[in-house]
């Protein structure tokens, strides 16, 4: 997904909604990250 679909989605969520953190063990740069998705299933960042 590009940033452009990541900054629509993100432009769709309401402030307090639910997101959802998945820890990312294969992640090349960062083994610990954790993917956020919105409440309806899209990936909208991470943490690193």
């Amino acid at each position: 997904m590009d940033q452009s679909n990541r900054r629509f989605e993100l432009a769709m969520c309401e402030p307090g909604e639910p997101v959802h953190l998945v820890p990312e063990p294969t992640n090349e740069h960062d083994p610990a990250a954790v993917a956020v998705f919105s409440a309806r299933g899209i990936q909208i960042g991470s943490v690193e």
